[in-house]
């Protein structure tokens, strides 16, 4: 009976969710949405969801796509994973009373999950606008609330539905925060309740923007570092293609300091509007208010940058840690009335951090000499964070200034890590000759058996830059080909030919010949050079190079691990939620358990560019990434780092110092048994071990039984407190853990005891 039940349940739930996932009940009510105008802010973006040039009728005309993966859709609205903030702005023609607000949205998969969150806001005037509801992807209980689906790795189209709001509205508002954003449709439906009887709390006021510029900060609380500076970004979001003349100011209270950088301030406008150059008036009560005016449009600067911030600040404060305010800022537009709003302010210590003399850590190499001029103090702030390293662009080397900068880094003990292209010039070869003078042009790339000028030119080039930065390990971004490699091999001339010379069995062994050619034809080069000039060989690896599978569908990794020695450099391009982080750290673990001991793993990791993630967030991903066998983290953005990201960067890089040395020389644990539903991840050395547990969908506490696979009685230590919390051995080996929406993950260092 207790297996019919459960069947039952499972029936269900089922229910549920397929219920959730459907349309909201159209039959039986009215939804006064339905072909009514909108407006859509920032300009939706996506190349896909724009085919058709129909987004100004997308959202309300009752079309529902039948697709999993609603970004295919030239039916639905979409912005690209950069955009930060998305408005909708629905005038229903009249007041109604409302009972539910809709949204239809992509989540599940990969940029494309759940925004971080969604408002729902209504207006009877498009003047002054309350809060009515809202979804937020971490707040405990949301998900249940709300009733989507679980998160698989598989893409799914959900209903979030706004129910029971008892509210009333001519104009609906929707700001949705998050990275790729992909809807379908909006619905509003009628309520039954008088709308006249509604009321509006004072306290339920916020600021809406639609008919002019909308600025706004990247957090909705911004922490400003006591112990050096930190980057404060603003978001803007247009109100029209057309230039428009703006005049932004930003209140900052005594004892807080902004760092007179040449190029922070407005680098989103035209022309840029430099911090130096800002109007400055004292406050009353101390402070400082600074102002910048620029004209912005759909084709600024801001635009051409493809949206990835507006004004940028290097903040820093003498303020205790704990100490609270707020920074106010707003927007006054052609001449005509400010509008004003703060956001709150709270200082933080971070801070001394342990060095790792066995992992490689910085916030890198995506980020070069340009970046270093806008932080002041940079390696006082990488020396104070435990970095080991700092990030260069392989191009400083033709920089004196710059190649002089990174030798005073070396000097001072960090190791310096070189990021350079490859193969960006070579796009313009000659290309696979498919028959005598046809060639197979657009953007595939060049032929893989050529070697002309421009790809001679990169050789050159990466050589010569080696020789003049000295870097310690260099990473390449290849980019002869897209994702699907060389396509007209096999109807090539040339190709053919190389083929019947090379006695490779099959086309696939001779792709993997012929990467391992062209990748040796840039690094013999180089190691010949540097043994000549007696420069140290930098350590290589190759940007989503993984060992154990082919990149591009051209390089086998494997066997260019093998002959080559280069590490293994796993990647996404996502958002850091639950399904991304647990990918990202099983993608460690299987490259690892390829490598083995002593290969080296370093994944990459995109802070920002797909949604500003928490400090908590942060520290979740690297831990995971390290109990996987992570040897270093490499980030590919330079956008959007600020004083939460260090927070958790500091947070995770502290817990594993005790641990480094099993993480660097030792394998990955097998799977260790738990309560259902429980994330453990692990490596282990001798009897040692680095263990980490976690539920990243947590929405309310839960004890998590754990069984530790030890063979000697051993101390079992929580990372983040430094406390024994529990002594095992090969008798008695369970370890109950408490987790909670507020404590997520749990890492411990289980060694024997003493």
């Amino acid at each position: 009976m207790r297996k019919i039940d459960g069947i039952l349940l499972a029936v269900l739930l089922g229910v549920l969710v397929i219920a959730s996932l459907g349309w909201a009940d159209e039959e039986t009510r009215e939804n006064v949405a339905r072909g009514k105008s909108y407006e859509l802010r920032p300009a939706p973006n996506y190349y896909l969801t724009l085919k058709g040039d129909t987004d100004s009728t997308d959202l309300t005309d009752g079309y529902l796509s039948t697709r999993d993966k609603i970004w295919f859709e030239p039916k639905a609205v979409g912005w690209e994973g950069r955009v930060g903030i998305a408005q909708i702005k629905l005038d229903l023609g009249e007041v109604y009373p409302i009972e539910e607000v809709a949204l239809r949205l992509q989540g599940g998969y990969g940029s494309m999950v759940l925004p971080d969150n969604v408002e729902v806001l209504v207006s009877d005037d498009d003047e002054t606008y309350y809060l009515a509801n809202d979804y937020r992807f971490w707040r405990p209980g949301d998900r249940e609330r709300f009733v989507l689906p679980p998160e698989t790795g598989t893409p799914f189209v959900c209903n979030l539905r706004f129910r029971d709001m008892k509210t009333r509205a001519r104009y609906v508002g929707l700001r949705i925060r998050g990275g790729a954003i992909m809807t379908d449709e909006l619905a509003v439906y009628r309520g039954d309740h008088p709308a006249e009887e509604v009321e509006f709390a004072p306290a339920d006021e916020r600021l809406f923007v639609t008919k002019v510029p909308y600025v706004y900060p990247l957090r909705e609380k911004v922490h400003v570092c006591r112990d050096f500076t930190t980057p404060c970004r603003f978001g803007i979001v247009l109100s029209s293609p057309e230039p428009t003349n703006i005049r932004f100011f930003l209140d900052v209270p005594a004892g807080v300091t902004i760092a007179d950088v040449p190029d922070t301030g407005i680098y989103g406008g035209d022309p840029p509007a430099k911090l130096p150059d800002a109007e400055q008036i004292p406050l009353e009560g101390g402070g400082t208010r600074y102002i910048l005016a620029t004209s912005v449009s759909r084709d600024s600067a801001f635009m051409r940058a493809r949206g990835k911030a507006f004004a940028y600040f290097q903040m820093t404060t003498d303020w205790p840690a704990g100490k609270t305010g707020e920074l106010r800022y707003g927007l006054q537009v052609q001449g005509g009335p400010d509008y004003a709003t703060s956001v709150p302010l709270e200082a933080v210590s971070i801070g001394p951090v342990p060095c790792s003399d066995r992992l490689r850590t910085l916030i890198g190499p995506f980020w070069g000499w340009k970046m270093v001029h806008r932080w002041p103090g940079f390696l006082d702030m990488c020396d104070r964070m435990g970095f080991t390293a700092v990030g260069a662009f392989l191009s400083d080397a033709e920089k004196e200034d710059a190649v002089a900068y990174f030798e005073e880094a070396r000097e001072r003990g960090f190791e310096v890590v070189a990021f350079s292209g490859f193969g960006y010039t070579a796009k313009e070869e000659t290309h696979c000759e498919i028959a005598p003078g046809e060639y197979a042009l657009g953007r595939n790339g060049p032929c893989p058996t050529y070697r002309g000028k421009h790809m001679q030119g990169e050789m050159k080039r990466m050589v010569s830059r080696t020789l003049k930065l000295k870097p310690d390990a260099e990473t390449w971004d290849i980019e002869i080909w897209n994702w699907q490699g060389p396509l007209f091999c096999e109807k090539c001339l040339h190709c053919k030919a190389d083929f019947e010379e090379s006695g490779a069995e099959n086309w696939q062994e001779w792709r993997s010949q012929k990467g391992v050619e062209l990748l040796g034809d840039f690094i013999n080069p180089m190691k010949a050079a540097c043994a000549e000039a007696g420069v140290k060989m930098p350590e290589l690896g190759v940007y989503d190079f993984v060992v154990g599978g082919w990149y591009q569908k051209f390089w086998d990794v494997s066997r260019l691990n093998e002959v080559y020695g280069i590490n293994s450099e796993p990647s996404t391009y996502s958002p850091v939620h639950p399904t991304n982080i647990e990918h990202m750290g099983d993608e460690v673990r299987r490259t690892k358990l390829q490598m083995g001991p002593a290969g080296k793993v370093i994944p990459w990791m995109s802070p920002g560019d797909y949604g500003l993630f928490s400090s908590e967030q942060m520290c979740w991903a690297l831990l995971d990434y390290f109990a996987n066998g992570a040897q270093g983290v490499y980030f590919w953005s330079h956008r959007y780092w600020d004083t939460d990201q260090l927070i958790g960067y500091a947070a995770a890089l502290t817990a594993v110092h005790p641990v480094q040395h099993i993480v660097a020389d030792g394998s990955p644990l097998p799977d260790i048994a738990a309560t259902e539903g429980v994330r453990v991840r692990g490596m282990g050395l001798g009897d040692e071990m680095f263990i980490m547990v976690a539920d990243y969908r947590l929405s309310k506490p839960r004890t998590a039984e754990v069984l530790v696979p030890v063979l000697v009685g051993c101390d079992v230590i929580d990372l983040e407190t430094g406390q024994t919390v529990a002594q095992v051995n090969d008798e008695y080996n369970l370890l109950r853990v408490e987790l909670s929406p507020e404590r997520r993950q749990r890492a411990y260092y289980v060694k024997p005891t003493q």
